[in-house]
């Protein structure tokens, strides 16, 4: 399945500080350090190459690939790459934890900076059946939080962290008949049953 070699062994210690070792192959790729010994293949060895593989801020893979929170995935140092339909989506663990079980519908990509804090950051989108939706924001002046349900929609046309409400700076909150979140320029509350 491999084939033959095409590079020689690299040695490469991962933004982690694992040292370990990746060889390339007609068929793939094959990881291993400290945590084993794993080939990578297809559209998940496009997905680790496309953040750097060993090198990037995934680090070396510490689990074979398999079912995690319902979709095809794999585990990494720094994160995890589920596979969709649409492609391959690496997550950092930060913005995992934050996911809770939700898949990944995009790439986590860079936003515009902030009028309210001048911070910039990054925003990836995920989704749950049946149709749920959220979006998670990062900053390093903000931290790493979720927007969802009807918030989501109305923050992101208002346009997101570039807008008057800046990143998010808190999870939603239920209170008296909707949900609230905060934002660096102020809350949104959006009414049970209506819009926001």
């Amino acid at each position: 399945k491999l084939g033959y070699p095409l590079l020689a062994l690299d040695e490469t210690i991962s933004p982690q500080g694992t040292c370990g070792v990746v060889q390339e192959f007609e068929g793939g790729t094959v990881c291993s350090s400290v945590f084993g010994t794993y080939t990578l293949s297809g559209r998940m060895l496009r997905g680790y190459r496309s953040v750097g593989g060993a090198k990037g801020w995934l680090g070396y893979p510490v689990a074979i690939q398999g079912g995690i929170d319902g979709a095809d995935a794999q585990r990494f140092e720094g994160g995890l790459i589920f596979l969709r339909p649409l492609g391959a989506f690496p997550v950092r663990h930060e913005v995992a934890a934050r996911a809770q079980g939700w898949i990944p519908d995009s790439l986590e990509v860079s936003v515009s900076r902030s009028p309210v804090s001048r911070a910039v950051g990054t925003v990836q989108k995920f989704k749950a059946v049946p149709g749920g939706r959220m979006s998670i924001y990062s900053s390093l002046a903000t931290g790493v939080e979720r927007v969802e349900r009807h918030i989501v929609d109305y923050y992101e046309a208002k346009g997101g962290p570039a807008s008057e409400l800046g990143f998010p700076v808190s999870r939603t909150a239920v209170q008296m008949a909707g949900n609230v979140q905060a934002f660096e320029g102020g809350q949104v509350y959006a009414r049970l049953g209506s819009p926001t």
